[in-house]
């Protein structure tokens, strides 16, 4: 089932800093709390709690402006991190347009998860670099 979920933070740190770190999954266990990577050639496998694992392939970036991720796995679809600049630091957005598995219920239990799992990932990067 197709859904659609947005979630934001705020980070005292500039685009680019902030950009340098969502830019690279390989490195999101450094500010990611509980997240375990695992790296190819072409993709990086990031397991989160609670959430079934994201196969994550690089598909453009915007230097200090965002990266853009295709989802493989069991959740397919785009991730997107948008920044915007904002007073002395940076908004970071979590974009996503995944296609979740299961009825209703099922697929809505799981997007929960994988936000609620965003949102730490949120506080974690804003712990890590401000």
């Amino acid at each position: 089932m197709r859904r659609l979920a947005w979630d934001q933070g705020f980070v005292a740190a500039s685009p680019q800093c902030v950009h340098g770190a969502v830019g690279e999954p390989v490195r999101y266990d450094a500010w990611w709390p509980g997240a375990s990577i695992s790296a190819g050639t072409e993709e990086v496998t990031v397991r989160l709690p609670g959430v079934p694992a994201l196969v994550l392939r690089p598909d453009g970036s915007r230097e200090g402006i965002g990266a853009v991720f295709g989802v493989g796995g069991l959740i397919r679809g785009r991730w997107e991190w948008f920044l915007e600049p904002f007073d002395d630091g940076t908004i970071v957005n979590a974009l996503l347009d995944l296609d979740v598995p299961g009825g209703e219920r099922a697929s809505s239990r799981r997007l929960h998860r994988l936000r609620v799992a965003v949102h730490r990932g949120l506080v974690g990067l804003k712990g890590a670099l401000e």
